[in-house]
């Protein structure tokens, strides 16, 4: 048995992917977030994706020369797919190491939950889901997803595609009774500094739901004081902020002292 690990980059505004769908500002030059990224790679037993994301790697990793390659050409791949083998690139001829696994990667046509859980059934290292969006939500909605593995990007896109932006609209619709389309825009700062307040540092690194959750209710208590106390509500957005500064240069702080230690 093994677990589905999700990897997807995402950036400090929540978002997985700009509208367009180029996400140029996901390959950054990092050299500890690439070794970590290519780490994380190697160590999948299988790779998992949605047919669109699985037709652009499968046409541009057979001939790449950047580290990311040789994992994404060497270990087995499954594409989901109501396409059949249709989905699959011909035989790759002169490519890197590995570049005809991409022509024998498994399709999964049929339910989604069905599949997975065959391929958990299987022994060996984990498997790696990588996106699209659209297939990522749907792991997430059907609880097929064990582990999260979700780099932040030091951007913010203003506006995009996110993660999870489908089940907290369906728990603020369950709330309040009533929806609007543009009310996320007014939580995409309180969401970050909840995270980070929670212990989830922007430099790397696993965070934990418990910590999102205390730090959410400390925002809580502040609006709930900014009420009581009768101060402007324009404050509010200024104190989260400020919050959000300090646990930055707070884990900045502790990220340069871990490094001291280790040299």
């Amino acid at each position: 048995m093994r677990e589905l690990i999700l990897k997807m980059s995402m950036s400090l505004d929540g978002f997985v992917s700009d509208l367009s769908g180029t996400n140029t500002w996901m390959y950054g030059a990092d050299p500890e977030a690439v070794a970590f990224g290519v780490e994380t790679t190697w160590n999948a037993g299988l790779h998992i994706m949605g047919s669109h994301s699985f037709e652009v790697m499968a046409s541009f990793y057979p001939t790449a020369d950047m580290p990311f390659a040789p994992p994404m050409n060497q270990i087995p791949k499954a594409v989901f797919s109501s396409r059949g083998r249709a989905v699959l690139p011909a035989a790759a001829g002169k490519g890197r190491a590995g570049a005809e696994s991409w022509a024998e990667a498994y399709v999964a046509g049929g339910a989604l939950a069905g599949e997975v859980a065959r391929l958990k059934a299987e022994d060996g290292k984990p498997i790696l889901a990588h996106g699209g969006v659209a297939f990522a939500r749907s792991l997430i909605a059907d609880g097929l997803v064990d582990e999260y593995i979700l780099a932040v990007h030091p951007i913010a896109l203003g506006k995009g595609l996110s993660l999870f932006a489908a089940l907290a609209a369906l728990y603020l619709t369950t709330q309040t009774g009533a929806g609007s389309p543009t009310i996320g825009k007014d939580y995409i700062l309180p969401s970050v500094a909840a995270a980070v307040i929670g212990g989830i540092s922007l430099f790397g690194g696993r965070g934990g739901l418990v910590g999102t959750i205390v730090g959410a209710y400390i925002l809580t208590i502040i609006g709930n004081l900014v009420f009581v106390l009768s101060i402007s509500s324009y404050w509010q957005p200024i104190a989260s902020g400020v919050i959000l500064l300090v646990a930055v240069l707070a884990s900045s702080l502790a990220e340069k002292s871990s490094r001291r230690n280790l040299t």
